[in-house]
Formats: structure tokens, C-alpha cells, sequence
């Protein structure tokens, strides 16, 4: 049994190694349309997921319009509380109810404070 060899030239060689992987490497139909396939799903994976994401963002913000028009009605709710605690009436209604009453020309008494000696330097 004798083997055949035959020696290539080391350019013949490359030349021959490049062809065997072109053809391990070539593709067919049936491999460019599953790649297509993935291509797709993926492509349709992430259109899904973002939109998640913007309709979790409208529930969100929906929300906090809700939130929004709650506080602003609390608040004229509470501007009207006070402007009816401010009012003279309701501060002399109140002011009666915890037993005050004006006073007398003979109860009020007034006292002078001289400033001057207040402020002496030496003096604590």
C-alpha cells in the first residue's frame, strides 16, 4: 500500500485552505432565513418591551394627574379655612367663646420706658 502524497507549494496550500473554509463557511437558504427569523423575534422582543415601558409611564403619569387635581382642590379647601379664620368676626366670636373681652379705658395702663439709660456703658 503505497500513499499518494503530493506536496504543495506553500501558496497553493493557503489557496487550498481558504476554499475548504469558503465552502465549511457558505451559507444557504435555509440559514439566511433562520437568521432572518431571529432577526425578527428579537426585533420584536425589544418593540414589546419599550412598549412596556411607555405604557407603565402613562399609568404612572396618569396617576399623578389624579394626584395633582386631589391636591389643588385640598388646597382651595384650605385657603378658604383660612380666609374665614382671619376674618374679625370670626376672631371675636372665637375670642368670646374662650371667656376674652374688650377692655376698659380704666384697665388699660401705660408705662414709660426711658431708653436712654438702658443702654449705659458700664452697666449690665
Amino acid at each position: 500500500m503505497t500513499k499518494f502524497v503530493q506536496k504543495f507549494s506553500p501558496l497553493k496550500q493557503a489557496r487550498l485552505r481558504r476554499s475548504e473554509i469558503l465552502k465549511y463557511l457558505k451559507i444557504d437558504t435555509s440559514r439566511y432565513l433562520l437568521g432572518l427569523i431571529v432577526l425578527i423575534c428579537l426585533l420584536s422582543m425589544i418593540t414589546l418591551g419599550q412598549t412596556g415601558v411607555a405604557a407603565t409611564k402613562g399609568y404612572a403619569i396618569a396617576e399623578l394627574e389624579t394626584r395633582q387635581v386631589e391636591l389643588q382642590r385640598e388646597r382651595s379647601q384650605l385657603q378658604v379655612r383660612y380666609t374665614t379664620a382671619q376674618s374679625l368676626e370670626r376672631i371675636r366670636l372665637r375670642a368670646e367663646q374662650l371667656g376674652l373681652r374688650p377692655t376698659d379705658r380704666e384697665q388699660m395702663k401705660y408705662i414709660t420706658i426711658d431708653t436712654t439709660k438702658l443702654f449705659e456703658p458700664g452697666k449690665p
